[in-house]
């Protein structure tokens, strides 16, 4: 969106500000008609780059923000390319080793290159600062979005102090804005679980939803104890999945990847509220993470989401290995299984008359296994819904 143009958003609930402070509103209404559906006007005149983010409308009464939808805006502006995200000349930000960090390097239009570079300052003798760039790869550690900056699964710093330079171009204009990691070592610092949400987008009486508690330990130990606080539902299933544990060496240290999940299929409304995942380790040291849970009765227009456990859609095995693909189904209203179906490259698999593939579908999920695999099974495997 042009600088210093009208921005005007309609939607069917109170529209709420954005996450920037300095947002000017010059009008905002809204009000109910007669089939009780009401619309809010966000009006913003003489925008400026400042304002590109998120924008969020959510329901009035509704403090856990589930119910809302966002719409993210580039205000773009050849003059600023990148978003002020203080005031200071260089952004500084405190990080723990093997945690997860994000540094926002964030342009104000989609088409802006963006880089991320490592700053090597020098000696006295030799005082010229060496550059390397970072790059890109998010099935290793590195990951960029434009609404957020680059995301590090992993803080690998080897020193207590960290310069990068976020560098912006489009056509012959530049930008770089200097951002300064400092270490945090405290000897809990990775005793803080999270909890992936990532199956639980949105949760429908009768689907299914999956959160996953999720710990790193640099120290090495394996006695960790995961339990789930939740709300109790009857004829719901619950299902508590085993603690699971993956050792990975990185930046020499012993890392330990510990979780456990919890699945409920066969929702009710009694399963709507907090769930809280508690986690001790063998020194007693207690933590818990919290996630709210909102279970939709009904909606007024149809969906279907699909969603898988993989960090990324690329899989790789050996040859002669089994595979098996799982995708979670999530729709309203149900979907019948004739309306499901898998395709390799864009054709559709005959499935059901092949000894080399198996698929199975239920009500929330839907498995394809591949056995035995060759090379004549590389390809792009895709799941289709219809309802």
């Amino acid at each position: 969106m042009r600088e210093k143009s009208m921005l005007k958003l309609d939607n069917l609930y109170i529209f709420n500000v954005s996450e920037h402070d300095k947002v000017e509103i010059n009008h905002t209404n809204y009000g109910c008609n007669e089939t009780e559906s009401c619309t809010s006007d966000f009006i913003i005149d003489k925008t400026s780059y400042n304002q590109t983010g998120l924008f969020t409308c959510h329901y009035n009464d509704s403090i856990t923000f589930e119910n809302f939808d966002s719409a993210y805006i580039f205000f773009n502006d050849p003059s600023h390319l990148s978003v002020p995200v203080t005031e200071n000349v260089v952004i500084d930000i405190i990080a723990k080793k093997l945690s997860p960090l994000t540094i926002p390097c964030i342009p104000t239009s989609s088409k802006v290159e963006v880089t991320l570079w490592k700053m090597y300052t020098g000696s006295i003798s030799n005082p010229m600062v060496a550059q390397e760039q970072i790059q890109v790869n998010p099935i290793e550690n590195v990951s960029y979005d434009p609404k957020h900056g680059f995301h590090f699964k992993y803080v690998l710093f080897d020193e207590t102090y960290g310069l990068l330079a976020c560098k912006f171009s489009l056509e012959n204009h530049t930008e770089e804005v200097k951002v300064a990691v400092y270490l945090s070592h405290q000897p809990d610092a990775d005793s803080i679980p999270t909890i992936d949400s990532y199956l639980a987008k949105r949760v429908v009486i009768h689907g299914r939803f999956t959160l996953t508690c999720k710990l790193q330990l640099v120290h090495d130990e394996d006695e960790v104890d995961f339990t789930w606080e939740y709300p109790k539902a009857d004829d719901s299933i619950v299902k508590l999945g085993e603690i699971k544990l993956k050792h990975k060496r990185l930046d020499h240290y012993n890392v330990t990847f510990v979780s456990r999940s919890i699945s409920v299929s066969k929702v009710k409304t009694e399963n709507e509220g907090w769930y809280t995942c508690v986690v001790k380790d063998k020194r007693k040291k207690e933590h818990k993470i919290s996630k709210y849970i909102t279970v939709y009765e009904s909606t007024s227009k149809p969906f279907i989401e699909l969603s898988n456990a993989l960090k990324s859609n690329t899989l790789k095995k050996s040859s002669g290995a089994n595979i098996k693909l799982r995708v979670y189904i999530n729709a309203f209203p149900k979907v019948d299984f004739d309306g499901i179906y898998w395709l390799k490259d864009g054709i559709v698999m005959d499935t059901l008359n092949s000894e080399h593939f198996e698929s199975k579908f239920t009500e929330n999920e839907a498995t394809l296994e591949i056995k035995n695999a060759t090379a004549e099974d590389i390809g792009f495997y895709t799941l289709k819904v219809s309802s």
